[in-house]
């Protein structure tokens, strides 16, 4: 969430509403995921599924980007707009 602001330093309203969005979407589709799964396997290498898969986003690193977040302040489509404070 607070990285968003960063990434989306005009919008950011925006950037933490994706974040919502993004948490809450993987909350129901991982949930129905997981219901499904428990009816097919036993529960506990359910469990051990997703904590490997958890851990492995974890380790992650994310990929890296050309310039600053404060290089984008006023970009808009293109053009420049305003200034970040």
């Amino acid at each position: 969430l607070l990285w968003s602001t960063k990434l989306y330093p005009i919008r950011a309203a925006f950037g933490v509403g994706l974040s919502f969005f993004t948490v809450a979407a993987g909350q129901a589709i991982g949930a129905s995921l997981v219901g499904g799964l428990i009816e097919l396997l036993d529960p506990s290498v359910v469990f051990y599924l997703f904590a490997a898969v958890a851990v492995l986003g974890a380790t992650r690193q994310p990929p890296m980007f050309s310039g600053s977040p404060t290089a984008w302040c006023g970009r808009v489509r293109g053009t420049r707009r305003g200034g970040c404070t």
